[in-house]
């Protein structure tokens, strides 16, 4: 009798022992699973904040690329004339009047386009315009003049004189206090004069006396 008992009691004891072990080795496999996702979920908030710190940068020719945000510089160029749809265009540093022609939708049918350099660069602020040929031809000017890119203020800040016998209309307009029907009473008067022989005689065209010309005898010369 006391043998049958003890058996017994070795029996109970070995069942307490494997439930132990199972119970211990099922708590083990839920950590590990507990673990591994929290390992995923670390892992997909850490590509979620990398991917915050970089943005798509769409190139005006329509690619796109990935770069780091603030790295890119950025100019904002005003075109107007014979495009598509004329207006103020974000470029990228390094684009091309070209690329801010393709921006603006492409030329019209009107475009002269032999009139402007295509491959020069854009500066931040500056204007481009694109002449018509009646335009062109109205304005007497020659495929050398190449004028139709006004640069900005600060990469014009060398103070170059605009000749008034040769400039183009749109370097006429860069003058203070010259827009664009007074820029073309100069062009028509040195070509109904033989050109201007002296700065003051510019005096001579309407809407231009001695207040105007002080303000841009110190850039305009006659050659």
């Amino acid at each position: 009798m006391l043998k049958e008992n003890k058996i017994k009691c070795i029996a109970v004891l070995i069942i307490i022992f494997c439930f132990g072990c199972f119970y211990s080795c099922k708590k083990t496999d839920g950590t590990e699973v507990i673990l591994q996702d929290n390992a995923v979920e670390s892992s997909n908030n850490s590509e979620s904040f990398h991917g915050e710190t970089s943005k798509i940068v769409e190139n005006v020719d329509g690619s796109k690329s990935t770069s780091d945000a603030g790295d890119e510089a950025v100019f904002y160029v005003y075109i107007t004339g014979s495009v598509n749809y004329p207006g103020v265009y974000e470029v990228s540093e390094g684009s091309r009047i070209f690329n801010v022609i393709e921006a603006a939708g492409g030329t019209t049918r009107e475009a002269a386009l032999e009139y402007i350099d295509m491959a020069a660069y854009v500066s931040d602020g500056c204007s481009i315009h694109i002449y018509s040929l009646t335009e062109a031809l109205d304005a007497n000017l020659s495929i050398s003049d190449g004028g139709s890119y006004i640069p900005s203020s600060s990469e014009n800040s060398s103070n170059t004189l605009v000749n008034i016998n040769t400039a183009s209309l749109e370097e006429l307009m860069t003058l203070s206090g010259i827009g664009q029907s007074k820029a073309q009473s100069i062009i028509t008067y040195r070509q109904e004069h033989g050109g201007f022989k002296s700065i003051e005689e510019i005096m001579n065209i309407s809407g231009i006396k001695e207040v105007a010309f002080g303000k841009i005898k110190d850039n305009i010369c006659v050659k």
